[in-house]
């Protein structure tokens, strides 16, 4: 089994670790994901090809990229239950830690795009045609308009089901995701300075 830490998850890096000891999971390895925008492109490949998804996903990862970086981590992870149990749980665990993360740590923010300015393709359905206002108060001194769409991070990715499950976790192995290891000491020092990139020796000294 396998979950992964999405870029924004980088300002909470250990903070998913105990809902999954709590559910009874061991975290087996840990694994560093260099390019999520590419790998993310594949694991969404089949709900990419509907446009409104497509689009969705192109701003989302402009937009996680832009603020928190690239990079990305995968977790192996086991626990002595069926693979649909295992399945039940990490969906379970998901929904609660968007919800109990976002209140806690996002409330105050909200994260409105002008998908005009991203450069991606937009669909028709996405955003509303305008100028951002609060009440009647355009929010810079020369008025911007623009196409916008809230965003929220969703933090984690997990398989929907056990099809989905072994597809992703081929397209895992076939970009080599699962070859690379973080080891324990430095998983700590990417805890510790919140950073999805793996140090190289000699780097992070405090």
């Amino acid at each position: 089994m396998f979950t992964i830490l999405k870029p924004e998850m980088r300002r909470f890096v250990e903070k998913l670790d105990p809902y999954l000891t709590e559910a009874g999971f061991k975290i087996d390895s840990r694994h560093p994901i260099k390019d999520w925008t590419a790998l993310a492109r594949d694991i969404y490949s089949p709900q990419a090809e509907d446009p409104a998804f497509s689009s969705e996903l192109n701003a989302y990862l402009w937009l996680a990229s832009s603020l928190f970086g690239n990079n990305a981590v995968a977790y192996q992870i086991s626990r002595n239950t069926s693979p649909q149990s295992n399945l039940d749980s990490l969906m379970e665990i998901k929904k609660r830690f968007r919800k109990e993360i976002g209140e806690k740590f996002d409330l105050p923010i909200k994260f409105i795009l002008n998908l005009e300015a991203t450069g991606n393709v937009y669909h028709e359905a996405h955003g509303k045609q305008g100028i951002l206002r609060v009440g009647d108060v355009a929010l810079e001194d020369m008025p911007q308009e623009g196409r916008w769409d809230y965003f929220f991070f969703k933090y984690m990715h997990t398989s929907d089901d056990l099809a989905n499950l072994q597809r992703e976790t081929e397209v895992l192995k076939q970009a080599r995701i699962f070859d690379r290891t973080i080891d324990e000491n430095d998983w700590a020092k990417m805890v510790h300075f919140q950073t999805f990139v793996q140090p190289k020796q000699g780097e992070y000294k405090e």
